[in-house]
This record gives C-alpha cells, structure tokens and sequence, in this order.
C-alpha cells in the first residue's frame, strides 16, 4: 500500500492524524512547515482547544465528583475564591474564536492564560484529567500545551515547529501536496 492508498483509507476514519502525518513527512523531507499562515493558525487553534477543554474539565469534574461523591472527592473543585475567579474567566471565554481576534485587549489573553495554568494545577482538574478516556473524550498532546500554557497565552507566542506538528488543528477539505519520497 502506497501514502496515497493509506491516506485515502484513513481519511475514511474520520479524525485520525492524517494531516499529522504529512506534517512529519514533510519535515523529514526538510520542507518548512512553519510559515505564516501555519503558525497563525496552530496558535488560534491551541489557545481556543485550552479554553474549550479547560471548560470541559471544569464541568466534568462536578460530573464526576456527583456519580459517586466518595470515589470522586478528589474531583471537586475546591470552593475558593481564586479558584472560583479563574474558572469565571476561563468560562467568559468558552466559545471565543481566537481568529476573530476580538479579545478587548492584549492582557485578557494573558489574563486567561494565568487562569488556565493556575487551574490546570488544581489538585480536582488533575484528577479529573487522570479519567480522560474513560469518562469523556481529550485531544492528544494537549497536556502538552497545558503544561506551557503562559507561553502560548502570550501575546508574542509563536508555535514551533514541535509546536505544529503536536497541534489539534481541524483539517477540512482537501489539500494537495506533491512529495517525492
């Protein structure tokens, strides 16, 4: 089975990394995969994929903890007033479109971005995080992004190429590359 055939039948699986892959082979074919456009749209994807999940972590952690509140005490989240202010903005943002570029200034996204990396170490988010796949679907790698959450929530944040390759981006339609290998 040739690329073409394999990329053919994934494609047939829904979201399965196909554009992942051709990310890789063209890095290992030494072409860039980092240019303008990639980079503006891995960094609009990473940050809103931070946001939406953080909310989903927030709500499936009252989900769980209320299955079985004895199981799942570690899930709740604590009743603080930090914690409770952070979750608040994370879900001012829930459905923000980081391509709108509409956040009302620079520092609301830096704002955001000390949010989700102060709850992204709460104790709750981190148990919560642990049943991911069990309880309820996660993008891969996004750990990843998680745990350099103040980076890509700055404003001069630009994806790597690891960055890239690593990034959940919807791919829709086609896309035609010619590679030689």
């Amino acid at each position: 089975m040739d690329i073409t055939q394999y990329v053919n039948v994934k494609k047939k699986i829904g979201a399965s990394g196909k554009s992942t892959i051709f990310k890789n082979l063209r890095k290992s074919k030494g072409d860039v995969i980092c240019d303008l456009s990639t980079i503006e749209e891995t960094a609009n994807a990473v940050r809103s994929n931070l946001v939406q999940y953080m909310v989903k972590m927030l709500i499936k952690s009252q989900q769980i903890y209320d299955m079985d509140k004895e199981a799942n005490k570690g899930c709740l989240i604590p009743d603080e007033p930090k914690t409770l202010d952070y979750a608040r903005i994370v879900l001012k943002y829930g459905q923000h479109n980081f391509a709108d570029d509409t956040l009302a200034a620079n520092t609301d996204i830096e704002e955001l971005g000390t949010a989700i990396d102060y709850l992204w170490k709460v104790s709750a988010i981190q148990e919560t995080f642990k049943r991911r796949g069990l309880l309820y679907s996660f993008p891969d790698n996004l750990e990843f992004f998680y745990d350099k959450c103040l980076t890509v929530m700055s404003t001069k944040y630009a994806p790597t190429e690891e960055d890239v390759i690593k990034a959940r981006v919807r791919t829709t339609g086609k896309v035609l590359r010619n590679l030689f290998l």
